[in-house]
């Protein structure tokens, strides 16, 4: 999994210098140390995903998800007040079943429930 986390990493890295020593700074350890957990040789502590994925703008709860295509986590959206509020729950739906759309073998459901926006 650590391997999987450090890719992600990458991929969302906008740092143009080094990698490791990007690590280093967050990390706030030597480039030895940092290439030992990016290369998988020593593993990352709670503490040091934590601070990594902070620092990444990234939910803990992804950390889950990286590598596995058995599941796709989502949030509870806040309540929707006005038509800004339903696009932006709509839009978020949206991010959260697009990992489906590249599944083969997934099938694809809707359920709808009835509600009443107006009342008298």
């Amino acid at each position: 999994m650590q391997e999987q986390f450090i890719q992600y990493l990458k991929s969302k890295s906008q740092n143009n210098s080094s990698f490791v020593e990007e690590i280093a700074d967050v990390l706030d350890i030597g480039y030895d140390a940092a290439y030992r957990r990016i290369n998988s040789k020593t593993s990352l502590t709670l503490e040091e995903g934590v601070k990594l994925a902070k620092h990444y703008k990234i939910s803990l709860n992804n950390l889950f998800e990286v590598g596995n295509q058995n599941s796709i986590l989502t949030e509870l959206s806040p309540p929707i007040h006005d038509k800004k509020g339903l696009e932006m729950w709509l839009n978020q739906s949206l991010n959260n079943v697009l990992p489906l759309t590249k599944l083969k073998s997934a099938s694809k459901y809707i359920q709808l429930k009835t509600s009443h926006y107006f009342t008298h």
